[in-house]
């Protein structure tokens, strides 16, 4: 049942480049730029590093039309912040994903009974970054789910907020 508020999908990609030795040294990153919010996770087992833009993206209204071809430009953004922000090249494209962000209009999670059944509980818009949160996000819903008050404050994740 609609919960009334209007969520956007977003295309983003993301990017793992070769990348020097010094890489294996960096530490999972997230950067807020006056040219967008970039991140990216060291190299790990082989994969290379992963550099992608936080912000931006393609709006959509579902995975039909998910492009599977990279965003020349947004490869571009991204080569850019990395040259700007890190003390070494960026090596070849190693690989390329496309993927989607469910976003709330604050663009923070949602995580409430449902209005109207009380017996659903649910988390949403969880933003491209939700499954970070997987331990807490299920401890908070189970608790929820078994009419408890969660341990951890929540009202700014509620359903309220939005008025």
């Amino acid at each position: 049942h609609d919960i009334g508020i209007a969520m956007t999908v977003k295309e983003k990609h993301q990017y793992w480049f070769a990348a020097p030795p010094q890489a294996n040294d960096m530490p999972v990153f997230f950067f807020e730029t006056p040219h967008g919010d970039f991140y990216g996770i060291p190299p790990i087992a082989g994969t290379g590093i992963k550099v992608a833009q936080h912000t931006g993206g393609r709006e959509h209204d579902g995975p039909i039309d998910l492009a599977t071809a990279k965003d020349e430009k947004d490869l571009e953004q991204v080569r850019r912040f990395a040259a700007a922000h890190f003390d070494f090249e960026l090596g070849s494209l190693r690989s390329h994903q496309a993927c989607m962000y469910t976003m709330s209009p604050d663009e923070h999670f949602i995580v409430d009974q449902h209005p109207l059944h009380s017996n659903v509980v649910f988390a949403g818009g969880l933003s491209g970054h939700g499954f970070k949160f997987t331990p807490v996000l299920g401890a908070i819903l189970a608790q929820l789910a078994c009419s408890e008050e969660p341990e951890l404050a929540i009202d700014f994740l509620r359903l309220g907020r939005f008025g």
